[in-house]
């Protein structure tokens, strides 16, 4: 499943309501899919938003963070490994994209 997907904010609380709208280049089905797979592995929380009943809070378990955490030293070294064989301007681009999705 894709690392971006699991790159979510650790959280006491979920996010309120305006912040749930999360870019991803999911359809609605495959992301479903993989954040109940998260859920169901105790990686993920999904919770219903009070204020509107179609939609979900999403946040990451202790667990999940501790996973997360785990997998990006591996996953910055693959990226980086990929940008070596990159041409540097499409490197550029992939880096700046990747670092929008870690930072907060």
């Amino acid at each position: 499943m894709p690392l971006a997907i699991f790159a979510l904010r650790q959280s006491a609380q979920p996010p309120p309501a305006p912040s749930l709208e999360m870019p991803t280049p999911l359809d609605q089905s495959s992301l479903s899919r993989n954040l109940h797979a998260l859920e169901r592995d105790g990686m993920v929380e999904i919770a219903i938003v009070e204020s509107d009943q179609r939609k979900r809070a999403v946040w990451l378990t202790e667990r999940g963070a501790q996973r997360l955490e785990a997998a990006m030293p591996v996953w910055r070294s693959a990226h980086a490994a990929l940008a070596a064989r990159l041409e540097p301007e499409l490197a550029w681009r992939l880096a700046i994209a990747s670092e929008a999705l870690t930072s907060g």
